[in-house]
């Protein structure tokens, strides 16, 4: 039924979400890599549940490639982050979720969702976006403010309680 190929690869993609959280404040070198790993494991399982719903098309990809292409300029052209050897991982990140977010923004006219499911999977997948472009200066902007850090967990928090929310 749709209902468990949607709610299966959710519940999935929240749980790598919660690795990607614990891995990230491990006191290893390689966190970051591993927190970026899990989440675009948890994106690709978001991505999973929202074409169950509805296929990909020509559209999303169309769109995919656009953001892709305006991301990967602003990660290029903007000379004030240090990736220090990430950016392919950074670059590889956004595709994913570009993808994830497009994709939830395309279940508009859905009629298998109720609209309050439907805005929640939206919002959620926006916020984690959102949070997510906010960690790209958190983690490599030098001297970036502190409250940057702040808005950056709220908006993620409130992304993921927002997708998991979908499920009721």
């Amino acid at each position: 039924s749709a209902s468990i190929e949607y709610s299966l690869p959710i519940i999935i993609g929240l749980f790598f979400g919660l690795l990607g959280d614990v891995a990230i404040i491990l006191p290893i070198s390689s966190s970051f890599i591993l927190g970026a790993l899990s989440f675009a494991i948890g994106h690709l399982f978001f991505i999973k549940a929202f074409t169950a719903l509805n296929p990909l098309c020509k559209k999303d990809f169309f769109l995919i490639t656009i953001s892709f292409l305006i991301f990967a300029l602003f990660i290029i052209k903007f000379k004030y982050f240090d990736f220090n050897n990430l950016l392919p991982v950074v670059l590889i990140y956004g595709l994913i979720i570009l993808t994830m977010v497009i994709k939830s923004i395309n279940l508009l006219g859905n009629n298998v969702l109720r609209k309050i499911q439907l805005y929640t999977i939206i919002l959620g997948s926006v916020l984690f976006t959102i949070s997510d472009f906010i960690l790209l200066f958190v983690k490599f902007y030098p001297n970036c403010p502190e409250i940057l850090n702040s808005l950056s967990l709220i908006t993620y928090y409130t992304g993921q309680a927002l997708i998991a929310l979908s499920l009721s």
